[in-house]
C-alpha cells in the first residue's frame, strides 16, 4: 500500500498517521522536515518544458494554455498532476477556464 499525505504542515502532523513498516509513504510539504527514520527528499519543481510535457500528457487537449497552467500551478509536479486529471477526467471543462478564476 501506498499512503500519500500532501501538503502537510510538519512532522507532529504526520507522526500520527505514519503506516506500518511493509507500507510506503509519500509526504508532500512546502516546509522541509524530517521523520525519525525516514529518508527526506527534496523533488524541486518542474521546468517549464517538463512542466508542460506533463500537462500535455495527461490531458491531450491542453495547447496553448499549458504554460499559464503550469504557472498558476507553481511548477510542482501534484498541482500540474491534479489539474490536468481534472481537465482530462472533465470534457466539457475547457482548458482556458482559468481565465475565469484569476485574481487580478
Amino acid at each position: 500500500m501506498l499512503l500519500v499525505l500532501d501538503d502537510a504542515r510538519d512532522a507532529a502532523q504526520v507522526l500520527p498517521l505514519l503506516p506500518p513498516a511493509e507500507c510506503l509513504l509519500l509526504v508532500t510539504s512546502r516546509q522541509y522536515f524530517t521523520l525519525p527514520g525516514w529518508e527526506a527528499r527534496d523533488i524541486g519543481l518542474l521546468s517549464e518544458a517538463e512542466a508542460r510535457r506533463l500537462l500535455r500528457k495527461i490531458a491531450l487537449r491542453i495547447k496553448d494554455e499549458a504554460d499559464e497552467i503550469a504557472r498558476l500551478c507553481g511548477y510542482l509536479p501534484i498541482a500540474l498532476r491534479a489539474a490536468a486529471s481534472l481537465l482530462a477526467a472533465t470534457p466539457d471543462l475547457d482548458p482556458s477556464a482559468w481565465k475565469r478564476f484569476t485574481i487580478r
